[in-house]
């Protein structure tokens, strides 16, 4: 895949279902890949965001020393009343270096952990809040999970929510910009370095939606929030996404889908 936008983002994610189930995911997305494409004006959603994973860096103390190596040790006062060949007693004892403590290897994602079901509760763990209703199982959801693929649509707090990881071994960084047209969204970096693409809100459909999408070792990770029960021509029940952009991205780029 060089070209990332929404519409083939779900257009895996739903495997070829419906017309219907297509529509509901992309929320309104351009129909890219059908025969009878049509466009309509605000309705392109993006689907593609990261954040990443903050490494840890070594801190290096410095010390005092001296030539053999030993701590300095401070000059003996020596009193009016003291010999002049007076020496001090004792010797300076060495205090021991602190032992050099290496970083831990980063995390590297290897295979898919999680199962669609394990999704609800995992998110509900990673936000440290409740609000995740059951996985979407119906025929015009559909879910997938192997270990190189995870598709999940559920509910938050009423409202459709999915969590999409798939095996990318593309250009990562190609990728996000070439979806900055399509989607309307940012192509950045995250702290890691990793291609970072944030999209919306945008309204599609008659429904806003917001997503997050990070490229990690050899990994697409998305994660996309609405703002109503399905993901066009419903009622909205809430006025923007439930799920915040920083929400949306610490799902895409937590290590708990793969270990």
């Amino acid at each position: 895949m060089t070209d990332q936008n929404p519409r083939d983002l779900f257009d895996r994610a739903t495997n070829g279902l419906t017309s219907d189930v297509d529509r509901l995911v992309s929320g309104g997305i351009a129909r890219g890949r059908r025969a009878q494409r049509r466009r309509r004006a605000g309705s392109m959603l993006a689907a593609v965001a990261v954040f990443g994973v903050i490494g840890a860096a070594a801190s290096f103390i410095p010390h005092a020393t001296g030539r053999d190596g030993t701590p300095v040790a401070s000059d003996p006062t020596v009193s009016p009343s003291a010999s002049p060949t007076a020496q001090p007693t004792g010797t300076a004892s060495s205090t021991p270096s602190d032992p050099t403590v290496s970083d831990p290897p980063p995390f590297v994602a290897d295979h898919v952990t999680v199962t669609p079901e394990q999704v609800p509760v995992l998110v509900e763990e990673q936000l440290g809040r409740q609000g995740a209703g059951p996985i979407r199982t119906g025929p015009s959801y559909g879910s997938a999970g192997s270990a190189d693929r995870l598709i999940a649509h559920f509910s938050w707090q009423g409202t459709l929510a999915s969590v999409v990881i798939e095996r990318f071994p593309g250009d990562g960084q190609a990728a996000c910009q070439q979806s900055v047209g399509p989607t309307g969204g940012t192509c950045s970096t995250d702290e890691a370095g990793r291609p970072m693409l944030l999209w919306g809100p945008t309204l599609g459909d008659g429904v806003e939606a917001q997503g997050a999408t990070v490229w990690r070792d050899g990994f697409e990770v998305s994660a996309l929030s609405y703002n109503a029960a399905d993901g066009k021509n419903s009622p909205p029940l809430f006025t923007h996404p439930p799920l915040t952009m920083d929400e949306l991205t610490l799902l895409a780029t937590t290590d708990a889908w793969f270990s």
